[in-house]
């Protein structure tokens, strides 16, 4: 088993009716979010014809929310089963079909799909970088380029930054963290090794009860590989992708700081 799969396989698997919560919590703010990348879209001539690949998709908040605005060839691919079937469903509520959606592994991005078969690939909220090592990111750039069209774009919105991560925990914001979301609620417990850049994570979540207390439900241990700007573009570079732009904000689309914001990156495919 590599690194990753055990924390990949406990919480998008075997357990995740918890991260499905999560998810369905996200959805509040997913069309603003949409929003957001759609200006992102348009300052790159990426229109609603486009072809595009949402990689780890989760429940499909973002590829439903662009369909409901009219973008048309859309795909998406996650881990879970779970999150794919209830992507399925909320395709039916929100009255979209125009999108597919595919149960894989990113490792296998090659096998699932067809050279030159996306005009974009989109990784949105540390959805795929970080989840292995930096080996098997590098392996998941390239199987990315394999798939993607000539001129095609690559794209990371609300990533995981190990910068902006340093700085918050060198002012102090170690945690643990209390995070509500309504009817349960989650406690979080974070180690960084500097060393390594792995962060290591205890979620530990509970149920809010009408008395206000809160009873242990489930915990999960997240170990995820944290990468500065700089490691991003060397390892896509090197999988054959240009770095363009990074964004410390969509909603702005103005310069990015390291130590201000999470990554929000641009590349596009180099040529053979």
């Amino acid at each position: 088993m590599e690194k990753g799969d055990s924390w990949v396989n406990d919480l998008f698997i075997e357990k995740s009716d918890l991260f499905l919560r999560i998810l369905d919590n996200m959805w509040d703010r997913a069309e603003r979010d949409v929003d957001s990348l759609v200006r992102l879209f348009k300052k790159y001539g990426i229109s609603k014809s486009s072809r595009i690949l949402e990689i780890g998709c989760g429940n499909g908040r973002i590829l439903i929310n662009l369909a409901k605005k009219g973008f048309k060839n859309l795909s998406g691919i996650d881990i879970s089963p779970a999150f794919i079937e209830d992507a399925k469903r909320k395709m039916s509520t929100h009255n979209v079909s125009d999108i597919n959606f595919y149960v894989g592994d990113v490792r296998t991005l090659d096998k699932l799909f067809k050279e030159d078969e996306f005009d974009v690939i989109l990784s949105v909220w540390t959805s795929i970088l970080g989840y292995y090592d930096s080996k098997t990111d590098k392996e998941i750039l390239y199987k990315c380029w394999k798939i993607a069209s000539e001129d095609s774009y690559l794209l990371f919105v609300n990533t995981a930054n190990r910068d902006f991560i340093t700085n918050l925990r060198s002012l102090g914001c170690r945690g643990p963290f209390y995070s509500d979301y309504g009817d349960f609620a989650i406690i979080e417990k974070t180690d960084f090794d500097y060393v390594s850049s792995y962060t290591s994570t205890r979620w530990l979540f509970y149920e809010k009860l009408e008395d206000g207390s809160l009873k242990f439900i489930d915990k999960v241990e997240i170990k995820l590989r944290l990468y500065s700007i700089h490691e991003v573009i060397e390892m896509a570079e090197s999988a054959g992708w240009s770095f363009i732009d990074a964004f410390r904000s969509l909603d702005m689309l103005d310069t990015f700081l390291p130590t201000l914001s999470p990554l929000n990156m641009v590349f596009k495919k180099m040529k053979k």
